[in-house]
């Protein structure tokens, strides 16, 4: 079963991994460049976008972490369950199985001293970024660091006062806390590198000893401070790309803005005069009119050192941070085992005990002049990012709350419906109807048979308006894959062939939409989050439409489902936790889908009403629900109701492109129940007798087959 889903998948989940990056990246972009009131509709469709796609991700990572770990399990299961007692026969049916994961447990477990002096390279990588800001503690420099830190100081009191001139403007406020706290959390880092800077010296000089062979008694150890070692050294490479890409954008968003439109924006201030907008990349406060371009250039290049400034701020407190935090963590690895392996039998073993003692007071200390150092950084940072987790919360809250009061009203009357009818019922019951007379019992009767079915609020006639409707997530893959004829085991091939000639009629009007808007880079990027969205679900649907394979794997899971049978109730247990993720997953993400892609379709409803636009004075009630072509003249309002209607159908196919998801989660988490099972079955092996044992062995054998197949 395993195998079979890799080989159905493995190409369409690397066009989700691709599709889904694209996706994420655009729509941070667009909603980080759309931050404004005015677009918090388009913002907030956007932000559902890259909300989808980052738990389309998870989705995946979770489900191959989930089968790796049941591998490894299964493993070590085979190699603990004391095949060295049984049966000739039995040990080398294991044996067999066994030797096919043994490279999972080969390691070379041998480091010379070239390796510890490639894993102090991430010193020399803190000593570069730190000596930008004159910090590195081995060889400060006043002077630079002086330029530097009076630099930054000077435009954050510029953008402090931006923020007091404009207190009473609250999307101007929103968008300066924006930079406002992320600067200051930089303010407060090199303050403390600077006020603790002989301390973090000292931490790096002891740091620096453990980069000697000499120093490790044996190969596990030296491997266990590699390991913190690399993980350190992905977190600042990580780091230090981040910081560089969102610095260097974010000064450039201006001019890509420029280049965009063709020039510098403007406004309108009378019938037949304009202004010019001079963007510039940060709210500082300027004691100056920017009016020409000759001071509009000026003041773009004195702000470009601030990209460097705040990027090395950043990025330096953190990576010497985490290096140094990660150093100290590997020895206290190494001070484990060398706890765990002193040996009490000698009967003097003083010497080894004063030897630990002596390291671990060692490390107390490095770990206390850190904790010490970094403290005040980490309170402004667990602030700042507090603070700045509120700020977008409030922005996605005011699109999402209005929806929610309104569903849970509806709901909620839906219930009292419910209710209040079932409560009738009841009464019918309980009023000894059996005891009136015939005339008057049969029109008790037919009452009750009437309130067999309550009154109640429906949405379409095909569900029930009630408080589960808020929580149930009840459109399976099944249902939702039968709609467009998509499901292997009810293929339709006239539903699907109205279904995929209407979705690559879209794809050639989005496509060619692109075409249009191509050198307008907003227009480009509006178009991209949706299209690339909506092109990954192509090849998968047809996938799941067309393949033999995956129906025959579908099928075998289907009937494991129905007929399993379970030895214990451990064993039921261990199944059904992971059915439940699978179930938590589907139901959480279809109805998030449905969300995103209604929010999007209903985006220009809401953009009218919220804006209070007028349709006959203005063509922005003409504007489309997605970005495409529409070969039509979408100003006269018959043809732009037709093209409206015809663009509703993408709501289904977003959420199929979720079902299919959902439908491979489901999947694998099957798969990794069935190995947990058999993991558990294997550990439990001695329980059984010498006889039983041949005959356990043989179905552990045919049942890791059918799941690895």
């Amino acid at each position: 079963m395993a195998k079979s889903i890799d080989n159905v998948f493995n190409l369409v989940l690397l066009d989700e991994l691709v599709g889904n990056s694209v996706v994420l990246a655009i729509s941070m972009y667009y909603v980080i460049m759309n931050l404004e009131i005015s677009e918090i509709a388009t913002s907030g469709a956007f932000t559902f976008f890259g909300t989808i796609a980052l738990v389309i991700l998870f989705g995946y990572c979770l489900i191959g972490d989930q089968l790796v770990q049941q591998c490894i399990s299964v493993q070590e299961a085979y190699y603990q369950c004391n095949w060295y007692e049984m049966p000739l026969g039995c040990r080398k049916c294991l044996l067999i199985y066994y030797q096919n994961f043994h490279g999972v447990f080969v390691d070379a477990a041998y480091h010379d001293q070239k390796d510890l002096d490639r894993a102090a390279e991430v010193l020399s990588w803190n000593k570069r970024l730190m000596s930008m800001l004159g910090l590195w503690p081995f060889k400060p420099n006043t002077l630079i660091f002086s330029i530097n830190f009076s630099y930054f100081s000077f435009l954050m009191i510029l953008e402090y006062l931006d923020l007091l001139l404009f207190t009473g403007d609250l999307e101007h406020v929103i968008m300066n806390l924006t930079e406002n706290m992320a600067f200051s959390q930089i303010f407060v880092r090199m303050s403390m590198l600077r006020l603790y800077n002989a301390q973090i010296g000292e931490v790096i000089t002891e740091a620096m000893k453990d980069f000697d062979r000499t120093s490790y008694k044996t190969a596990e150890e030296v491997k266990t401070v590699m390991t913190y070692n690399t993980r350190s050294k992905v977190f600042v490479k990580l780091l230090m790309t981040f910081v560089a890409l969102t610095a260097s954008s974010y000064y450039l968003t201006p001019i890509i803005i420029i280049l965009g439109s063709g020039g510098l924006p403007e406004i309108p201030i009378s019938e037949n005069v304009t202004q010019i907008i001079y963007l510039l990349p940060y709210r500082f406060h300027l004691f100056y009119a920017v009016e020409s371009m000759r001071t509009y250039t000026i003041t773009y290049a004195l702000q470009m050192p601030f990209v460097f400034v705040s990027g090395f701020g950043q990025s330096a407190a953190d990576c010497i941070m985490v290096t140094l935090v990660f150093h100290i963590c590997g020895q206290m690895s190494v001070l484990a085992l060398r706890i765990n392996n002193i040996d009490t039998e000698v009967c003097d073993c003083k010497g080894e005990v004063r030897h630990v003692v002596r390291m671990h007071i060692r490390l107390l200390r490095m770990g206390q002049i850190i904790g010490k150092a970094f403290s005040v950084t980490l309170l402004a940072h667990l602030v700042g990012a507090t603070s700045l987790v509120c700020i977008l919360g409030y922005q996605i809250l005011t699109i999402i709350l209005p929806f929610l009061l309104i569903l849970y009203a509806h709901c909620t009357v839906g219930e009292n419906l419910l209710t209040e009818s079932a409560k009738v019922c009841q009464a019918f019951y309980d009023c000894h109807w059996y005891n009136m007379s015939k005339t008057n019992a049969r029109m008790i009767i037919l009452c009750m048979a009437r309130s067999q079915k309550p009154l109640c609020l429906t949405a379409g006639k095909f569900t029930i308006f009630c408080l589960s409707t808020l929580t149930d997530g009840n459109l399976t893959a099944q249902r939702i894959f039968s709609i467009g004829g998509i499901w292997p085991f009810e293929r339709s091939y006239v539903r699907f062939a109205i279904y995929i000639l209407h979705y690559a009629f879209y794809l050639v009007m989005a496509y060619v939409n692109f075409y249009d808007v191509f050198g307008n880079l907003e227009l480009m990027v509006m178009n991209l989050v949706e299209t690339v969205a909506y092109s990954i679900t192509f090849p998968l649907v047809c996938l799941i439409r067309c393949s033999d394979l995956l129906k025959l794997v579908i099928d075998v899971i289907r009937k494991d489902m129905v007929e399993h049978k379970f030895e214990n109730i451990e064993e039921e247990r261990i199944y059904y936790n992971y059915n439940f993720i699978s179930k938590v997953f589907s139901y959480g993400s279809i109805v998030g889908m449905f969300i995103t892609v209604v929010s999007l379709y209903f985006r220009p409803l809401v953009y009218i009403l919220t804006n209070q636009v007028s349709a006959r004075n203005s063509t922005e009630s003409f504007m489309l629900p997605y970005r495409v072509h529409p070969f039509l003249d979408t100003s006269n309002t018959h043809a732009y109701i037709l093209m409206y209607l015809y663009l509703f159908p993408l709501i289904y196919i977003s959420v199929c492109h979720m079902a299919a998801i959902c439908l491979l989660v489901i999947l694998v988490f099957h798969i990794c129940g069935e190995l947990s099972i058999l993991s558990y079955r294997i550990r439990h092996v001695g329980e059984y007798s010498q006889a039983a044992v041949a005959d356990r062995i043989r179905s552990f054998v045919r049942m890791h087959l059918k799941i690895i197949w």
